[in-house]
């Protein structure tokens, strides 16, 4: 759903289906509504919406998984169980991932159409910060970047675009990207990766 602000009038935009065909619908909104106004009409506008029926269970699997991998953070190129539990979250919704770009990295795509591939990217890598309060002790990575949030938001979208329904109303191709290694890695694990690289 998404509010356009127009010189006279607030509209919320939505696609519903009906008869087999996506339409879109608008709603107005008078320019004097106060903010609580349109939250609560972008509620009720939501609730009439099947997809919230579908996945009312889902957002708490996904901050289950979020905190999961905000308490084990990981460092660039070693995030093994970040990536993991995003290709195992992708395939149990019927997604077939790729694993182990770039190391650790995944990608997942839906829809092979014709038309415009559009890509969202979420980090899976912690940084180093032994003094924040949730870093892992053994080895001071920790989530303070905030990557956890990105990577079940990119999961989020996926599950979303992957509904049949939905699937079958995009215009072209969906791919989502769990890259590694977005934080700075210092240089005596950049040299002891590229030995390890030249060793194999």
């Amino acid at each position: 759903m998404k509010i356009l602000v127009f010189n006279t009038q607030k509209v919320i935009r939505r696609n519903i289906k009906k008869n087999g065909k996506f339409e879109t619908q608008y709603k107005d909104i008078p320019m004097n509504s106060d903010i609580q106004e349109v939250i609560e009409t972008i509620q009720n506008e939501y609730n009439d919406n099947n997809i919230k029926n579908d996945y009312e269970k889902v957002p708490e699997e996904l901050k289950e998984l979020a905190t999961k991998i905000y308490y084990n953070a990981e460092r660039g190129f070693a995030e093994y169980e970040t990536a993991k539990a995003a290709a195992d979250f992708l395939r149990k919704y019927g997604m077939e991932p790729r694993e182990g770009l770039a190391l650790t990295g995944v990608k997942a795509n839906i829809n092979e159409s014709e038309g415009p591939s559009v890509a969202l990217i979420g980090e899976l890598d912690g940084i180093g910060c032994p003094a924040h309060p949730d870093a892992v002790k053994a080895t001071g990575i920790s989530h303070a970047c905030g990557h956890e949030a990105q990577m079940i938001a990119v999961l989020g979208a996926a599950l979303a675009l992957n509904d049949p329904e939905v699937k079958a109303a995009l215009g072209g191709k969906a791919i989502f990207f769990g890259v590694p290694a977005e934080e700075n890695l210092s240089a005596d694990i950049k040299e002891s990766m590229i030995v390890e690289f030249y060793n194999k």
